[in-house]
C-alpha cells in the first residue's frame, strides 16, 4: 500500500470534526481525498436512520447503534442442528432489539466509541447526535476527534441522555466481553429503568429522516511504507514499542502455535519464531500474526513466510504485544521441522526470572529507550510470544472455569477459560508461604511478587484439565513447556501467560469434585451464654434468583461459622439480581437466606454437592443451636443505579441476627438517603441507618449500615461496611511505573467518616461495644486502614495470637493472598476478652462460594 502524502493528511485534518467515513475501517492511500468522507453506503444509511428515530422518538442526545447489528449473522457451531441455527438466528434478532436507556458523560462516550474501536480498528457505532474520526498507525491511536452534529465541539464535562444496546452491555450469548467487562459501563452508565425496542420505535413513524450527506462515524489506519524482509527479532528490536510500527515487513518462521479467538473480534492468531537465537538477550525471536477472520490453519513446526504491518494493539494499561496485523501474503516453505529450544526458566540450572521489583523505571515504559532484563516486566518483555519451559510449578492461585462451587456466569462451553497462578521450582520452600501453601502479600516491600506466572487455556491451548478442582498448594509434577505470550484479557487489559500447544503430561489430571465446605476450614469460636459471635462475609454478588448459591452460603454459615449471633452480609443483591425490571429490594434474597440456614441446620434441605455425592451430614447433631432459631434480617434498600456493583444489583450490605441472643428495636428509616444521628440518650435515631449517606466521601459508593443492638444490658453497635473497590489503582504490570494506588485516595476520607461517627458514638454513648467490620478493600497497613482506627478501633486481624502473619488473607488476586477484609471493635468490646479467626473456606480453593473469606469474632461478656 502506498504511503500517504503529509499534504493530503494534513489538507483533511481541519475536516476531522465533521466527517467520518461510511466503511467499517478505511486504509487511507495516495489516490485517495475528500471524497471518502461524503456518505456513500447504504449500510451506514440504515445504521444512521435507525439511531435517528431512535433519539428523535426517545429524546435522547446520543445513540450508538453497533455496526454488527447491519451485517449478516455467522452462526459458527458446525455441530449444531438446523433448529439449533435458527432458534440462534432468532434470539441474535430479539437481542438486537432492545436499548437500554442511561446518561454518560461526553467523555465516557468517547472513551466507549474509541475503546471499541480498537477491538478490530473499525467503526464500531452508526451514532446519532455526534461524529467522529478515530485514526491509527500501527494499532496505536494518532487522534481521535468528536463533534456535535452542527459542527460544535462535543462538550465532554456535560451528561447526555444515551441509548445503547442491551446485547452489548450485558448479553454473554452472543458479545462477550461485553460493555460491562470490556469497557466499564457498569460503573459509567447510570441505567434509567426504561429499556426500549427499535422494531417498536420504526414502526411508529414518530421521526423524521435526517438528509444528512456526510458520513458521521470514521474509523482509518495508515501504513507508513514497505521495509522488506527482515528477521523477527529486529522486528521486536530491544524497546518495548517496535522501532517499525505501522511499516509492513517480511518475515520468516517456525509456527510454534495456532489458535482461534472465539471471543469478539474473532479471528485466527498464529505465532511464529526464528529457527536461530540472534544472541541477543533483549530481543524476542518470536510474534504473534492475527487474522480478522478464520483461516486455514498451518500446522505445528510448518516454517512460514508473512507479510504484514506492525502492529501494537494497546491495552487499556499502555502495555502492547508486537503482532503483525493486515496480512497480504502467508505461504508455507517446509512442514516438520523441529520447534525451537524453549528457555528454561528456574533457580536450578536455567535463566532466573528477577522477582525483586516488576519495574525500576519511572514514567511510560512505552518511552524507555531500551530493556533491563533486571525488572521483570522488562525480562517478561524479552520473552514475548516465546517458547519457555518451567518445571514444578505450585499452584498460587485459581480463576475462570469451576472457580465457582455453583458457577453462576461461566458456562461449560469450550472457549471457557482456566487460569493458573504458579510459582515455578514449587517443591522448595519460600519466603512469606501461608500455612495452605500460597504467598503471602509482601506489604512491607510490596514488590507484589512479579515472580508468578499464569498457567493458562486460551487461543493457543486448552490443555489444562476442564473437570479438575485445583486449590492453592497443589504441586505439578513435572515441566511445563509452552509459548509465553501477552494477550488481552475480558476488561480489556493485557497480561503474560504460558499457553501450551503441545498437550503436556505434567497437566492431565483426573476429574474430581470440590471439597465440601464442612471439610474446609471451622470456627471453634461457637456463641454460648456469655458471649457474642460476629462475622462478616462478602458473599459476591448474591441476588434473590441464586437458589443453589444460597443454600451453598446457609451451608457454610451452619458448618464452618457455627451459626454467629450477627452475621454482616455484603454484596447482597436485589430479588432478581442484574435483571433491570423491579425495585432495588432485597427482602426475597435474604428471606431465602434465612429459610435456607434453617432448612440445612434441620437436616430439611441438602446443597447441590451433597446431592451429587450423596452425603449426609447430621447437623442436629453437630450444631443443634443452629435450628432452634431463624435468623432475622436488617437492610436498607439502596438508591437504584447509584452505589456501584453489577449493573442492576443494587449491591448493599446487609445483616441478620439471632433474635433469640440480641435484642433489637427497629425505628424505621425513611429513605436511603436520611442521615443517620446519635442522640444524646446515646442511641441512633435510626435502627438500622446509614452513615452519612449524603455526604461527598461515599458517592458512587456502598453506603455503610449500622445497627443498634443490645446483650447483657449493654449496647452493641454494628456498622457493616464495603468501602470502594481498588479500579481506580493502575495496572502492576500496566505502561505507567511505579504502581499508584489511586483508589485508597477515595477510601480515606470514607473512613474518616467512619471514625468520626463511631467517636460520636463513644461520646454520647459512654461504655457501648462497637464493631466496625466488612469488606474494606485495602491491606491493614494502608492509610485509610490507619485513619479508620484512628485512636478508637483495634483491627483484630493484626493481633499475633490470633492470625500469624503469613496467614492473614481473606482473598486471593493473581496468586497473592491479601487481606481485605476485617472486623474493627474498640476498648470497650476488646477489654472484656476477644479472639477472632479466618476462615480460609474460599480463597484458597476452586469450587467456592465467593472470592472473599469470611472472619468472626467472639466477645466475652
Amino acid at each position: 500500500m502506498n504511503l500517504l502524502k503529509n499534504k493530503i493528511l494534513l489538507s483533511i485534518l481541519p475536516l476531522l470534526l465533521i466527517w467520518g467515513c461510511s466503511n467499517p475501517s478505511y486504509k487511507i492511500e495516495e489516490s485517495q481525498n475528500e471524497n471518502i468522507f461524503q456518505l456513500n453506503s447504504e449500510e451506514e444509511k440504515d445504521g444512521n436512520k435507525i439511531a435517528d428515530a431512535i433519539k428523535q422518538t426517545h429524546d435522547l442526545d446520543i445513540v450508538l447503534y453497533p455496526t454488527d447489528f447491519l451485517r449478516r449473522y455467522n452462526y459458527r457451531d458446525k455441530g449444531a442442528s438446523e433448529r439449533d441455527r435458527e432458534n440462534n438466528i432468532k434470539a441474535w434478532e430479539a437481542a438486537k432489539d432492545k436499548f437500554i436507556l442511561g446518561t454518560m458523560t461526553g467523555a465516557e462516550i468517547t472513551r466507549l466509541i474509541t475503546q471499541r474501536s480498537q477491538e478490530k480498528f473499525e467503526t464500531p457505532f452508526y451514532v446519532a447526535g455526534l461524529r467522529y474520526h478515530i485514526h491509527y498507525v500501527g494499532g496505536i491511536l494518532r487522534f481521535a476527534n468528536f463533534a456535535n452534529m452542527d459542527n460544535s465541539r462535543f462538550d465532554m464535562d456535560r451528561r447526555y441522555k444515551v441509548a445503547i444496546s442491551d446485547a452489548y452491555l450485558n448479553n454473554r450469548q452472543f458479545y462477550f466481553p461485553n460493555y460491562e467487562f470490556r469497557n466499564g459501563l457498569n460503573f459509567s452508565f447510570r441505567i434509567s429503568s426504561k429499556t426500549i425496542s427499535v422494531n417498536e420505535t420504526l414502526q411508529n413513524g414518530k421521526y423524521r429522516e435526517v438528509k444528512d450527506l456526510l458520513s458521521r462515524s470514521i474509523v482509518t489506519t495508515e501504513v507508513l511504507g514497505d521495509l522488506g524482509e527482515m528477521p523477527i527479532s529486529k522486528i521486536q528490536g530491544t524497546r518495548f514499542i517496535s522501532d517499525y510500527l505501522g511499516y509492513r515487513v517480511t518475515t520468516t518462521g517456525i509456527v510454534t502455535a495456532v489458535g482461534e479467538r472465539t471471543e469478539f473480534p474473532e479471528g485466527s492468531e498464529i505465532i511464529i519464531q526464528s529457527e536461530k537465537d540472534d544472541g541477543n538477550p533483549l530481543t524476542s525471536e518470536a510474534i504473534k500474526l492475527h487474522f480478522i477472520g478464520f483461516i486455514k490453519e498451518p500446522k505445528l513446526g510448518d516454517k512460514v513466510k508473512v507479510t504484514g504491518v506492525v502492529h501494537e494493539p494497546m491495552s487499556v494499561t499502555g502495555m502492547s504485544p508486537t503482532e503483525l496485523w493486515d496480512i497480504s501474503s502467508f505461504k508455507t516453505l517446509s512442514s516438520n521441522n523441529k520447534q525451537p529450544e524453549p528457555i528454561f526458566l528456574s533457580k536450578d540450572g536455567g535463566v532466573i526470572v528477577p522477582d525483586e521489583i516488576i519495574s525500576r523505571f519511572n514514567g511510560n515504559l512505552n518511552d524507555k529507550l531500551k530493556l533491563d532484563t533486571k525488572d521483570t516486566i522488562d525480562f517478561y518483555e524479552s520473552l514475548e510470544h516465546m517458547r519457555i519451559k518451567i518445571k514444578s510449578p505450585r499452584v498460587l492461585g485459581c480463576r475462570g472455569l469451576r472457580e465457582d462451587l455453583v458457577d453462576q456466569r461461566r458456562s461449560d462451553r469450550e472457549s471457557a477459560y482456566i487460569t493458573l497462578y504458579v510459582k515455578p521450582d514449587g517443591e522448595s520452600s519460600f519466603e512469606g508461604e501461608t500455612d495452605n501453601g500460597g504467598l503471602i502479600l509482601d506489604e512491607e516491600n510490596l514488590n507484589h511478587s512479579p515472580e508468578i506466572m499464569m498457567i493458562t487455556t486460551g487461543n493457543f491451548s486448552k490443555d489444562l484439565s476442564r473437570d479438575h478442582y485445583y486449590k492453592v498448594g497443589d504441586l505439578i509434577d513435572g515441566e511445563v513447556t509452552g509459548v509465553f505470550t501477552y494477550s488481552l484479557n475480558i476488561f480489556g487489559d493485557g497480561e503474560y501467560s504460558i499457553q501450551t500447544p503441545i498437550p503436556q503430561e505434567s497437566l492431565k489430571k483426573e476429574p474430581n469434585l470440590p471439597t465440601p465446605l464442612r471439610e474446609r476450614a471451622q470456627t471453634t469460636l461457637v456463641s454460648d451464654e456469655n458471649s457474642l459471635t460476629v462475622a462478616t462475609y462478602n458473599i459476591e454478588n448474591l441476588g434473590g434468583d441464586q437458589d443453589d448459591r444460597i443454600t451453598d452460603l446457609a451451608v457454610s454459615i451452619v458448618d464452618n461459622l457455627k451459626c454467629p449471633d450477627i452475621v454482616n452480609l455484603v454484596e447482597i443483591q436485589d430479588n432478581n439480581s442484574i435483571d433491570f425490571s423491579g425495585s432495588t429490594e432485597a427482602d426475597v434474597t435474604l428471606r431465602k437466606i434465612i429459610d435456607d440456614v434453617f432448612d440445612v441446620a434441620s437436616n430439611k434441605k441438602k446443597s447441590q454437592l451433597e446431592q451429587t455425592t450423596e452425603t449426609f451430614y447430621d447437623r442436629l447433631k453437630e450444631v443443634p443451636h443452629c435450628s432452634t432459631f431463624k435468623y432475622k434480617s436488617i437492610n436498607i434498600d439502596p438508591v437504584a443505579f447509584n452505589e456501584g456493583g453489577q449493573p442492576g444489583g443494587s449491591i448493599r450490605v446487609a445483616m441478620i441476627y439471632n433474635p433469640n441472643k440480641v435484642k433489637f428495636n427497629p425505628r424505621p428509616i425513611p429513605g436511603p438517603l436520611a442521615d443517620t444521628l446519635v442522640m444524646l440518650d446515646g442511641s441512633i435515631n435510626h435502627n438500622p441507618g446509614r452513615v452519612f449517606p449524603n455526604d461527598p466521601a461515599f458517592r458512587r459508593s456502598r453506603r455503610s449500615i449500622v445497627s443498634e443492638f443490645e446483650f447483657k444490658g449493654q449496647k452493641i453497635f454494628v456498622i457493616g461496611n464495603h468501602f470502594n473497590s481498588k479500579l481506580g489503582d493502575s495496572n502492576l504490570f500496566g505502561a505507567i511505573q511505579p504502581f499508584v494506588s489511586g483508589s485508597e485516595n477515595r477510601r480515606i476520607p470514607i473512613a474518616t467518616k467512619i471514625n468520626q461517627f463511631v467517636r460520636t458514638i463513644e461520646k454520647r454513648s459512654p461504655g457501648a461495644g462497637v464493631i466496625v467490620l466488612g469488606d474494606f478493600n485495602a491491606n491493614p497497613g494502608e492509610t485509610s486502614m490507619r485513619v479508620l482506627k484512628g485512636g478508637v478501633l483495634e483491627n483484630l486481624i493484626e493481633r499475633q495470637e490470633f492470625v500469624t502473619k503469613n496467614n492473614r488473607y481473606t482473598t486471593n488476586h493473581n496468586g497473592i493472598s491479601s487481606a481485605i477484609d476485617y472486623i474493627f471493635s474498640n476498648k470497650a468490646l476488646n477489654d472484656k476478652g476477644v479472639e477472632l479467626e479466618v476462615l480460609n473456606v474460599n480463597s484458597d480453593w476452586m469450587g467456592r462460594i465467593s472470592d472473599h473469606d469470611p472472619l468472626i469474632a467472639k466477645y466475652q461478656f
